[in-house]
């Protein structure tokens, strides 16, 4: 897919660059609600089942899957496909269970030390987060503009 999807793409830098100028701006918008984040409000249920569709958006916009499979993903499936579909399969579950295993591990992790964020160090924890968001937007905004060939 991720071959056939390079060869509709045609010019591979405008995708390369656009991809980063939309996560800059997602960053920079999660930045914003980590940095005026209120402690109180967090706990609501509305607000919790918003952070698993920001998880998407920030995923949709990162280049680095998408580079995994233009560059090592696809061509190592096409190549275990070639020799046998079973490989082919067997890369994908070993891979995709180390991607959600590893995930699912840090979830067990916070949840377990959820009474941790009880409290104003957790306020102290999302702002400075919010902080690295910020230096993530505009690292993600430069290397847009370094794809575009567009110069400060």
């Amino acid at each position: 897919m991720a071959l056939v999807a390079l060869n509709q793409f045609g010019e591979v830098q405008g995708f390369l660059g656009g991809a980063p100028l939309l996560g800059a701006g997602l960053l920079a918008y999660l930045a914003y609600g980590s940095l005026t984040v209120d402690g109180a409000a967090h706990w609501n249920v509305a607000v919790r089942t918003w952070s698993i569709r920001k998880g998407v958006l920030v995923n949709l916009f990162n280049r680095n899957p998408y580079l995994f499979w233009l560059t090592v993903g696809a061509p190592i499936v096409w190549r275990a496909w070639a020799v046998s579909p079973t490989r082919a399969a067997g890369f994908l579950v070993g891979l995709y269970s180390c991607l959600v295993g590893s995930k699912m591990l840090v979830a067990l992790l916070v949840g377990r030390g959820i009474g941790v964020l009880h409290s104003h160090s957790y306020e102290v924890v999302v702002r400075a987060l919010g902080l690295a968001l910020v230096v993530f937007a505009v690292r993600f905004l430069l290397t847009g503009f370094e794809y575009l060939g567009l110069r400060w």
